[in-house]
């Protein structure tokens, strides 16, 4: 996930969805491996919140904001 954490803010990747709204193709993949590493990283998603119900709508926000960067 080197290469997706180090694009610069002038890139980007086009994920494609199948019919069912799932990521598809080698984007795809790469969307789903950088969602696991993004919810790893303690900065995000501390390890102290044991459900996303209880997580602060702060860290999520910043979740999906680093999101829309990166794709």
């Amino acid at each position: 996930m080197y290469d997706i954490w180090g694009m610069d803010s002038n890139s980007y990747i086009v994920v494609k969805f199948d019919k069912r709204k799932r990521f598809i193709g080698p984007e795809g993949s790469a969307f789903t491996r950088f969602i696991g590493s993004l919810v790893r990283r303690n900065q995000f998603a501390p390890i102290n919140y044991k459900s996303w119900k209880n997580m602060p709508e702060k860290n999520k926000n910043e979740m999906v904001v680093k999101i829309e960067v990166l794709y």
